[in-house]
Order: C-alpha cells, then structure tokens, then sequence
C-alpha cells in the first residue's frame, strides 16, 4: 500500500514538472515572437526570466528599450532619454537607486544615490550573506511618462509560481532573480549615466554659444565708437581687453 502511494506521489511530481516545463516553453516562444515581430528593434542585449514570465531587451543602435509581458499584450517600448531612475526591491525594501541628474522639463531632478553607479543600500549586496525568505524581487523604473510613469519588472514573485510561498535567499529562483535584477539594474544606469553626460554636454553648447556671441557684439561695437572717434586707440584697447578676460 506504501509503495502504491508513493509511486501515486512520484508520477504527480512528474506531471506537474513536465506541464511547468511545457508552460514555460510557450510563455518563452511567445516573448520570442512579440519581440522579433517588433518593428524598429534589435535587440543588442536581452534578459530572459528565469521562468520565462517577461523580457527585457536593449537595442543600443535605435536607443530603445523593450519589456515584454508573457501571456500578455502589454509591451512597453522605452526611448533611452525617457528613463530617469532605475531601483531594486526587494519586498519592501529598496536595495539599489539610480537617479537621473536631468528633470521632467528640464533642470536637475536629484543627485545620484551613492555616486555616479547608484548605490547598493543592503539586502542584494554581494558582501552581505544572511539568509532570509523572500518574495517579491523587482526593478521599479521611473519614466518620463505621464501615461505610464513607471514599470515594474518582477524579476521574482512567489504569487506567480506554484510554489506560493515566500523563497529562501539561497533557493536557485532567489539567486537567479537577484542576477537578473543587477542586470536589468546595471544596464540601466549606464544608459542614464550616458543620457545625462549627452544632457550636460548639449547644456554646455547652449550656455556657451550667448557669451562668445555676447563678447564679438560688444568688441564690433566698441570698433564702431573707436572709428567715429567717440573713443580713442587708448580707450579701445583697455576696453577691449576686459572683454577679453
């Protein structure tokens, strides 16, 4: 009777495994489709969920972003330059913080959590171990949006799976997620770094071109009062040369 029940146990376990795997391969040739069948895009980097719920993808040449819902018809293609900050959660707890320096209409938004790469603030830290249970891993990506000011890419979330229940940090799904979301993480704070460097160069452009046009109005117009005599070669010269400094 013992034997009975346990290979009743074994073939349930067996099933249920193949009918996950089978699942997973649809959701993964689903994502596979949308994002190949997505005009203007080609993807240069791309990470796939380790239980092939979502897509994240990166086309550098075209400067897009592309997050991809399995089973789903939501797709959110993101231009480089609409992404102000990028953060890991865990749970409740923020663990990583990226903030673009450049605003909503212009200006600065904030500083940079812990220097130009964002800050690890604890929890997914690499020099951290402590074993924890955990259920919900995402990266929350602020946009300049109003229709859709942020997303939320669930690089883990225990409600989804069959197993419904908060994971050790050391379980294969929780290492695998954590991966997941450093990737998505790091890659998204270089893109603002870069969009802020590009930002700050062209601020730059701007604020320079008035003074060198200021400076050449000023010089042709004390070479005008020099030439109608209204003021002489001495004058011109120390004039001219405040200006120039």
């Amino acid at each position: 009777m013992i034997a009975v029940v346990i290979t009743i146990i074994v073939l349930i376990i067996i099933i249920v495994v193949r009918v996950s795997a089978i699942n997973q391969d649809e959701r993964q040739e689903a994502l596979d489709h949308a994002r190949r069948y997505t005009g203007g895009f080609i993807p240069t980097f791309t990470v796939h969920n380790f239980d092939s719920r979502y897509s994240f993808s990166i086309d550098e040449k075209n400067r897009k972003i592309l997050y991809l819902i399995a089973n789903s018809k939501e797709r959110h293609l993101i231009d480089f330059e609409n992404v102000i900050s990028v953060e890991i959660i865990e749970d409740s707890n923020r663990t990583f913080s990226k903030s673009s320096l450049r605003a909503i209409g212009g200006g600065v938004v904030g500083g940079i959590v812990g220097g130009s790469a964002g800050a690890i603030i604890g929890g997914l830290s690499g020099t951290t171990h402590e074993k924890k249970n955990i259920s919900k891993i995402a990266v929350r990506i602020l946009l300049r949006n109003y229709s859709t000011p942020s997303l939320y890419i669930y690089c883990l979330n225990t409600d989804l799976t069959s197993l419904g229940e908060a994971l050790s940090s050391e379980h294969p799904y929780c290492i695998d997620a954590i991966k997941e979301a450093r990737e998505i993480a790091d890659h998204l704070s270089v893109i603002i770094d870069m969009m802020d460097r590009e930002y700050q160069h062209q601020e730059n452009m701007l604020t320079s071109e008035p003074k060198t046009k200021s400076i050449a109005d000023e010089l042709e117009k004390l070479c005008v009062l020099k030439d109608k005599g209204i003021l002489s070669q001495e004058e011109f010269d120390k004039q001219k040369e405040k200006l120039l400094s």
